[in-house]
């Protein structure tokens, strides 16, 4: 067992050296540098860039539109992949080539899909590039990035689930049906709690790709989005042409905190309820 954990640990080193290297200490750095007004770290203002983040109009707009999203569309992943998984699980026999064309979305460059999405979405819909909101229907702009967040992920998640689901013994699914068990209450009783560390990395999962999406919303819609579109990667972006260190690394410690405190509350209701199966 002890040479089983070196091996491991040794296997995981480069990937442990690179984030910290590439991570951890850039982002130590971003933290000392939000308590100074230049990145030559002589004046000092204690916690005055932190207060000139929380009031800033850009910022709170950013925060708030990540936040909004990833409460949106992350849900909406787990609960289509669940589904999807359980369905690739009956067909698993029968389409036995189909797992790999769940892995596609993810692979293609998103850069190319950008031609359809805007001719399906933005003029199909028509959604303008300088409203708000829809010109057809009252759709709003964040719809399509939600759709394309979900079609480009949904397919490695389901496929996740479905490896974990396959691994379920056969047997306790024969004892379940031979108690009067039908298909909803065995995948509720015993696929759903069973699958639970599973739906634990797909959450997880789902939020850092959330955070991803700049990618997307700036080839559909520029790079001046409507105000539902403006996440933090824009105002990332815009203090960093501005060279403007200080208030960039004060915001990106405040939300970093948020985020390790949404990722802190989802392993403690994970933690309840592995308690509680």
């Amino acid at each position: 067992m002890r040479q089983l954990r070196l091996k491991a640990g040794l296997l995981a080193l480069p990937f442990i050296a690179g984030f910290l290297l590439f991570y951890i200490i850039p982002f130590l750095g971003s933290v000392l540098y939000s308590f100074f007004t230049t990145t030559r770290l002589t004046d000092f203002v204690f916690f005055k860039n932190y207060s000139d983040v929380l009031a800033n109009k850009f910022f709170l707009l950013a925060f708030g539109n990540t936040m909004r999203f990833s409460a949106l569309a992350v849900p909406l992943l787990v609960v289509s992949a669940v589904l999807m998984a359980l369905l690739l699980y009956a067909l698993f026999e029968r389409l036995p080539g189909a797992k790999s064309a769940f892995l596609i979305p993810l692979l293609m460059p998103s850069a190319a899909l950008v031609a359809f999405w805007d001719m399906a979405f933005i003029r199909g819909l028509g959604i303008g590039t300088g409203d708000a909101t829809a010109l057809m229907g009252g759709i709003d702009p964040i719809v399509p990035v939600v759709i394309f967040f979900l079609w480009k992920n949904v397919g490695i998640c389901a496929l996740i689930l479905c490896s974990r689901i396959i691994a379920i013994p056969n047997e306790v699914y024969e004892a379940a049906q031979m108690d009067g068990a039908d298909s909803v209450r065995i995948h509720l009783h015993i696929t759903l709690p069973i699958i639970v560390p599973a739906i634990f990395f797909t959450v997880i999962f789902g939020l850092v790709q959330s955070f991803k999406v700049y990618k997307e919303v700036f080839l559909l819609y520029g790079a001046h989005p409507q105000n539902s579109l403006y996440f933090m990667q824009h105002y990332v972006n815009n203090k960093f042409r501005k060279l403007d260190y200080p208030s960039l690394s004060a915001g990106s410690v405040i939300f970093a905190t948020g985020l390790l405190a949404v990722v802190g509350l989802i392993f403690l209701c994970y933690r309840l309820i592995s308690k509680r199966r």
